[in-house]
Parts: C-alpha cells; sequence; structure tokens
C-alpha cells in the first residue's frame, strides 16, 4: 500500500495548525475576532470568563505543540519517551472527540 504522507510531514502540518491557533486564540484575547464565536458562545461579555478560557486553552494548545514537537525530534526528551507516546495518543483522542 503506497502512503499519502509520512509521519514527519504529518507532525509538521500538525504543529502549523496548532501554531494557527495559537494566533487565532491571541486575536479572540485582542478582541479582534469575536468572542461569541468560541467555547459555543457561552462567554456574554464576561472579560474575566474570557481571560481565564483563553488562557487555558492556550496553555492546552502549547502543551500539544510541545508534545508533538518532542516525537519529531525538534525538543529533547529522551528520558519522557514513554509520555511522549501517551501524550500524542492523548492528542489523538481528544482532537476525536473535540470532531465528534
Amino acid at each position: 500500500m503506497k502512503k499519502l504522507i509520512n509521519a514527519e510531514l504529518a507532525g509538521n502540518i500538525l504543529l502549523a495548525a496548532f501554531g494557527l491557533l495559537i494566533i487565532f486564540h491571541i486575536l479572540v484575547l485582542l478582541r479582534v475576532i469575536p468572542a461569541e464565536v468560541v467555547w459555543g458562545g457561552q462567554i456574554q461579555g464576561v472579560p474575566s470568563n474570557l481571560l481565564t478560557l483563553e488562557t487555558i486553552a492556550l496553555a492546552v494548545t502549547l502543551f500539544f505543540i510541545l508534545i508533538v514537537a518532542a516525537k519529531l525530534g525538534y525538543v529533547r526528551a529522551s528520558r519522557f519517551a514513554g509520555g511522549v507516546n501517551i501524550g500524542v495518543w492523548l492528542i489523538f483522542v481528544y482532537l476525536l472527540l473535540n470532531t465528534l
């Protein structure tokens, strides 16, 4: 069977997508993008809720970037190779549930 893309290309695409997601969340924090388009529209103009939830979203996205970068070898994580593998599966499950 012929592979469409290899794992390294897929990881780089994922890093680029997460990078775009960080830019998106920063634009929401700067109110360039309206807050109604995130969090299911549940943020009703309460700045503290927006700041808290977007900070959590940024932290989770940065953590995902760290895991994928470690898996690709961009970040050295030799002692945590098992944790990185588990992290990749957690990212997969998170994105799968998010899609459903």
